[in-house]
Formats: C-alpha cells, structure tokens, sequence
C-alpha cells in the first residue's frame, strides 16, 4: 500500500475515534505521549475490515476504563451481569469502525468495506499481533482513562 494512502486511512480511523469518543460518551480523548499501560487485567476489541480496504482496527484499555466507557454507554446505570462491559466495548469498537469505514468510503470512492463482527480479549499480559500488516500505532488519554489503537491497513 503507498505510504500516502495508508497514512490517510489511519487519520480517517483516529478521527472516527475521536469524534464516537465525544458524540458516545462525551469524553475528549486527545493523542499524547507512548505509555504502557501498567494495570493487571486489559480489554482489547479488534474490529475487522475487508474489500477494498483490508485491515484491523486494535483498540485497547485497562478493564478500569472500559469500564467507566461502558458505564456512560449505559447511562450510568449498574450491569446485572459484570460481562456487559465487554459487550458495550465491542460495540463502542464496532461504531467507531463503522464511522471510520463511511469515511474511507466517501474518501476513495466506489469502495466497499465491510466489518467482521468484534472479537473481544481481556486479561492480564496480552499481546495481539496480526503479522504482515503494516500498523500505526495511537496513544490516547481522556478524563475516563488511557487507550491505545493499533491501526494496521494491507
């Protein structure tokens, strides 16, 4: 993929998640220096896309702050069940695809791209590597907490 090309798409994808952070949950996140994130358990959502653009959005948090994302979502009303942060990080990752995937449309037109469904991990020590793509990634801090997303375009 040209280098012109793939930079574009990782400013489309970071503008997506800037703006769902905002409009979902109304949170500025703002890009900031490298960090490791140093908590014991981590989620992480991996979004899919295939046809004309072939890649993966990597979006990932301490449990702490996917936790306070999915209390907002639910507009501050408490989960029967502790596993329904991961569905509302799996949506969260999953809207701000579909933003990003509308925007790469509009930009190169004639385009169709297409999501796979999320597939979400948490734990301690992760490490997710998706081998020959190209990936950039992002380091975003807000008033809710850190994230980081590995943007990889093929």
């Amino acid at each position: 993929m040209q280098q012109e090309k793939f930079s574009e798409l990782v400013m489309l994808t970071r503008k997506a998640f800037e703006e769902i952070c905002m409009e979902l949950v109304s949170c500025e996140f703002s890009p900031c220096e490298r960090f490791i994130l140093e908590y014991p358990y981590k989620t992480a959502v991996i979004i899919g896309m295939t046809g004309s653009v072939n890649g993966r959005i990597h979006l990932e948090c301490d449990l702490e702050t996917a936790a306070k994302i999915a209390l907002t979502m639910n507009f501050g009303e408490r989960f029967d069940n502790p596993n329904d942060v991961y569905a509302y990080m799996a949506e969260f990752a999953n809207m701000i695809g579909g933003r990003a995937t509308t925007y790469m449309s509009e930009k190169f037109l004639g385009g169709e791209i297409r999501l796979t469904p999320p597939a979400i991990f948490s734990g301690k020590s992760l490490g997710i590597l998706t081998p020959n793509i190209p990936s950039q990634i992002v380091y975003y801090s807000g008033n809710l907490g850190r994230f980081f997303i590995d943007i990889g375009y093929k």
